[in-house]
């Protein structure tokens, strides 16, 4: 009876007040597949940066469309940041540093902003492209008034640049942009010329350019006056929507930064700048949250993973303090990069060197070095502070391998110390006969349970070690937004898998597996590293490709395998049994399964409703503490707990992907897996009470 009135409530209530409207019906099918290199980052001498492993899904270009939580689609002339509702398109924007024509920064925010009508358009595009393993790249969108005007002070030529005083670039409209093509990791294709090339070589004439540039200037030509754009002749890369809007004078988009609401109660969340507007929610007093841009007395935030106005005489910034400070985590230097991905690096910090967390970025993290913004690979940071743990975690211990024995300790010495709150018990007994057990902490009466896995995959022990240590943090904070809520962890659901990764060697039941592994060609590891690769339970089949949503569909080796066997046929493993147990024992209101490795977060799977936008709801509230960037379910596999959740029995569900490295991950990530993750389980706690 829980259930069905969860999904009830989620009908009439949930989409009714957030209802996450999709820009266009996509259905695709989601889970979990293997290691897929996402070539983002170049080998550098002497560097500490490695390859970057994408270990579960395959990333899209960029033509997976949705909308943020904002209450209702936006007015199409609402301006929007165009990330947030095409997450998988590019952005380096020239003008945000000093990499432009001009040697000049002509506006310090990062991030494409453009009318949402235009947006919609250039949604089309991507997921045409999409389909080709192409995506876009934006280098320029909306451009504030008073950028256009510092942009004629450093260069008045009307040639070039124009001439705010007689009229305003159409940039200024917010429904033009200056794009060019990428492939899949986000290389840029050959074009006639670089941006801003302001040469005969950039006009559209294309005789004097390579064919492969002609071509694909071409096809860029043709699929954006496709989808309702046109072009400017003297320059190949400059697009405007024909829909013409008016020249935006309050809009200024800002770097996003941290605020609060400075009041006595509580502000209102609204969806337009009006004190008239919807109410999307109230914030209490001294919440914080990131401040996105302002439009005259408001300010566009980010909160809870909803997008909305504020009056700005209710808030002030957030000041700084020794957790936004950060020190160089490596050997030699760290890359400070003009952008995520990007080749251009602006400085290099040296081991130890400190400097400024500004915000996580998927992969990355946007800091100031020296008074230099740019971004850095969140594995390589550590705080500042030498204490930074110890302050948090006193039964928990860091380290990058947490063995099963360790966290039955850590266990019992929370459960004694938390008596009123903390409860122990077992979810099943693994294939080789190992305990798997659940630590709940909270009300078991109470009217909203989550779930949270770890470590399904072997080499993936990290998580395990993340989920005792959120556990622990937020029972030592006092159980912040714990009231009404109780959370089921399972911080190992693959235990005989973690023993072989952890201990580096094969056991009775794993040396057939090897061999024939060799045999088939899956492999050419020698036997210690093809054990701590290990993802399998103990008897060879992938956990995460042994639940029913979408397991006809899932390819693989034919039999046991240290990774992606799917199983002799669903629920065939014992772990994934218990799982599947435990979940039809309680009316859980949502699930999270923490994988690595990628700092992402899955949340689709099929087309169902309501499920699926309140799983989009999930992911932007998690997205906003973690910084993880959000994927939809475009190519990728199904069989995954997630999905299963999600399809069988309507749970809003995520997989959340931690680290930057290859799994196993090392000890020097431990810092921002858990800076990033500490505050996710008060976030779903607030985001069920909303």
């Amino acid at each position: 009876m829980q259930r069905i009135s969860f999904r009830k409530r989620l009908v009439s209530g949930f989409l009714a007040a957030v209802c996450l409207i999709m820009l266009t019906g996509c259905s695709h099918s989601g889970g979990e597949t293997d290691a897929q290199e996402a070539s983002t980052n170049q080998t550098e001498m002497q560097a500490e940066e490695p390859t970057i492993m994408i270990d579960e899904e395959t990333l899209p270009a960029g033509g997976e469309t949705q909308q943020v939580e904002t209450g209702r689609e936006p007015p199409e002339d609402t301006l929007v940041r165009v990330v947030d509702y095409i997450p998988g398109i590019r952005q380096e924007l020239p003008y945000a540093t000093e990499n432009n024509f001009t040697g000049q920064r002509i506006y310090d925010f990062t991030d494409a902003y453009l009318r949402y009508g235009t947006v919609k358009k250039l949604a089309k595009v991507c997921e045409e492209l999409a389909q080709q393993g192409l995506g876009l790249k934006i280098w320029d969108g909306f451009r504030p008034v008073a950028a256009q005007f510092r942009l004629w002070e450093v260069c008045p030529d009307p040639d070039y640049v124009a001439n705010p005083n007689t009229h305003f670039s159409s940039h200024s409209r917010g429904n033009t942009v200056d794009v060019t093509l990428v492939d899949e990791n986000g290389k840029e294709l050959e074009m006639p010329t670089g941006f801003d090339d302001f040469s005969g070589l950039a006009d559209r004439d294309y005789s004097d350019c390579t064919e492969t540039a002609a071509a694909n200037a071409r096809m860029l030509q043709d699929l954006m006056e496709k989808y309702g754009f046109s072009g400017y002749f003297a320059e190949w890369w400059h697009y405007a929507d024909t829909q013409s809007y008016p020249v935006e004078e309050s809009f200024e988009p800002k770097s996003m930064s941290r605020w609060y609401a400075d009041c006595q109660e509580f502000i209102s969340l609204r969806t337009e700048p009006d004190t008239a507007a919807e109410v999307i929610t109230r914030i209490p007093a001294k919440e914080e949250f990131w401040m996105l841009a302002t439009d005259g007395d408001f300010a566009l935030i980010s909160y809870q993973g909803k997008q909305g106005y504020v009056l700005r005489s209710y808030i002030q910034p957030v000041e700084e303090s020794t957790e936004t400070l950060w020190a160089a985590n490596c050997e030699a230097y760290i890359s400070l990069r003009k952008a995520p991905g990007s080749k251009e690096v602006l400085a290099r910090i040296p081991a130890g060197g400190t400097f400024r967390l500004l915000q996580w970025d998927g992969l990355y993290a946007k800091v100031s070095y020296e008074g230099q913004p740019g971004y850095v690979l969140s594995s390589y940071m550590m705080p500042q502070d030498r204490d930074y743990f110890s302050r948090r975690l006193t039964t928990v211990v860091p380290t990058a391998v947490y063995s099963y024995e360790q966290m039955a300790v850590d266990m019992e010495t929370l459960k004694a110390a938390h008596a009123d709150i903390v409860s122990l018990g077992s979810i099943g007994v693994s294939e080789q006969g190992r305990n798997i057990p659940v630590l709940r902490v909270g009300d078991p009466d109470a009217g909203h349970h989550i779930l949270l896995q770890g470590a399904i995959h072997g080499r993936e022990h990290m998580t395990a070690w993340l989920l005792m240590a959120m556990a622990e943090d937020w029972l030592n904070s006092g159980g912040e937004d714990l009231e009404g809520v109780c959370c089921h962890i399972i911080p190992m659901s693959n235990p005989d898998g973690v023993a072989v990764s952890q201990n580096g060697m094969l056991e009775d039941d794993q040396i057939p597996i090897y061999r024939s592994d060799r045999e088939l060609g899956y492999t050419t590891l020698e036997e210690p590293r093809y054990a701590q690769r290990w993802k399998a339970n103990g008897l060879g089949t992938d956990l995460n490709r042994n639940f029913p949503s979408g397991w006809e569909q899932v390819s693989g080796p034919e039999g046991p395998s240290a990774q992606r066997y799917r199983g002799e046929a669903p629920f065939s493993a014992a772990e994934a049994r218990a799982l599947r147990d435990y979940t039809l024992q309680y009316a859980f209101s949502a699930t999270i399964s923490y994988h690595a490795t990628g700092s992402v977060i899955y949340y689709e799977y099929g087309t169902k409703q309501p499920v699926k936008e309140a799983s989009r709801g999930l992911a932007l509230a998690v997205k906003d503490v973690t910084g993880y960037g959000l994927e939809g379910s475009s190519g990728v596999d199904g069989a995954g707990y997630k999905d299963w959740a999600m399809d069988a029995l309507e749970i809003p569900s995520l997989t959340i992907e931690i680290g930057c490295q290859d799994a196993p991950l090392t000890a020097r990530e431990l810092y921002s897996v858990f800076a990033r993750n500490c505050g996710v389980l008060p976030a779903v706690a607030r985001w069920l009470q909303l």
